[in-house]
């Protein structure tokens, strides 16, 4: 029991385990002769925090807001980026760490051991301490959804990452994602998966645009007027290195004969026309003028 932040006066300001807990003599005594008894107006809550009776009373709550960089990653490794964050945020880990249930401990993204422990097979196995991952992101493939476990009492609220990337509704965030422990009656804890698909791995092909060339060339709606001078489908993995050339060379008339060029316009977007964000990496392309 702690009063005021120091466990020492609360102690001190108890009589029996029973006022320890709260309570205290009855409504209208002046002495402690019934100091077994729960319930009364006694308190051991600090009178700074605005309560004056008998109860439980919700404990604070700390919030935390994550901006992750522009990158690649694989579902593990956006995990250890938010763990990351919130670990950076001693206050915050500390606070989050202190409401874990007994033999439960907030798995260090940058201790393996921990981390790759931190699974909910695992936590039905062990006999020790328990490694729980502060936020757990898992893939139905099948449903092509995306699956939102937290560390008990931690819970999402809100974010772009959550609603416009990984398809969760506004309504399922907050409460309803509060993470609870792992055991034989609950072995997923608390899971919830996002009510629309995820827009991760959308782009299926890049697109290769020189608008000042090829102005008048066909878009990939059918309609003239675009800028597209070769599409190429993607074949490899995150983090690979992709090399394309068209099996046949691709001639287009350009219609700049005659004119005065400074400048050559090029740009690369998703099938769907959308820019797309190289993370800082460098692309090339080869461009053969003739006459």
């Amino acid at each position: 029991m702690i009063f005021d932040g120091d466990a020492a006066s609360a102690y001190a300001s108890a009589v029996s385990i029973f006022d320890g807990l709260g309570g205290g003599p009855l409504a209208g005594t002046t002495a402690w002769d019934n100091r077994n008894s729960f319930g009364g107006t006694e308190t051991l809550l600090s009178s700074e925090m605005g309560f004056s009776g008998f109860g439980l009373y919700a404990d604070a709550t700390s919030n935390l807001s994550i901006s992750l960089p522009i990158a690649c990653y694989t579902l593990d490794g956006m995990e250890r980026a938010i763990a990351r964050q919130a670990k950076a945020n001693s206050a915050f880990w500390t606070a989050v760490g202190s409401h874990q249930p007994h033999g439960t401990q907030l798995a260090d993204p940058d201790i393996d051991a921990q981390w790759n422990a931190a699974t909910n097979d695992a936590a039905l196995a062990a006999s020790g301490t328990v490694y729980t991952r502060i936020v757990q992101l898992i893939a139905d493939t099948e449903q092509n959804r995306a699956i939102l476990q937290c560390a008990p009492q931690v819970q999402v609220v809100s974010g772009g990452l959550m609603t416009t990337v990984l398809g969760f509704e506004q309504s399922q965030l907050g409460t309803g994602t509060t993470g609870t422990s792992v055991a034989a009656t609950a072995p997923d804890g608390n899971q919830i998966q996002a009510a629309d698909a995820a827009r991760v791995d959308r782009v299926r092909a890049v697109v290769f645009h020189a608008p000042t060339l090829c102005a008048g060339s066909y878009s990939t709606a059918g309609k003239q007027g675009g800028s597209a001078l070769a599409m190429v489908p993607i074949t490899a993995p995150v983090g690979d290195v992709q090399s394309w050339e068209a099996s046949v060379p691709i001639k287009v008339p350009a219609g700049v004969a005659g004119t005065s060029l400074n400048a050559i316009t090029v740009y690369l977007a998703s099938e769907d026309g959308e820019a797309i964000n190289l993370v800082g990496d460098r692309w090339s392309a080869q461009l053969i003028l003739s006459y």
